[in-house]
């Protein structure tokens, strides 16, 4: 089974292409009433107009019983990192 992190990575590629030098984290995330999980995703320099959709956050990616509540990109033409945080389906 593939885990939710895997799904990001997998569903982040799958907009961007294949990520050169991926560096990834997923953190726990907790709220009063909800759990998710806090992705960032760092890794080398993509086309800037390839991230202009998740630099406005109008990307859909899928993930197994999680639903993304945040997506948001950044790049200093190096380096690009996409964080997603994910929040369990109940």
């Amino acid at each position: 089974m593939q885990s939710v992190h895997d799904a990001v990575i997998a569903a982040v590629a799958a907009q961007l292409g294949p990520l050169a030098e991926l560096n990834s984290v997923a953190v726990p995330w907790f709220s009063a009433t909800f759990e998710g999980i806090q992705h960032t995703l760092r890794f080398g320099a993509v086309s800037p107009a390839s991230l202009t959709a998740f630099e406005a956050g109008e990307v859909e990616l899928a993930c197994p019983d999680h639903v993304i509540v945040s997506l948001g990109a950044e790049q200093d033409g190096v380096r690009a990192r996409v964080d997603v945080l994910t929040i369990a389906c109940a």
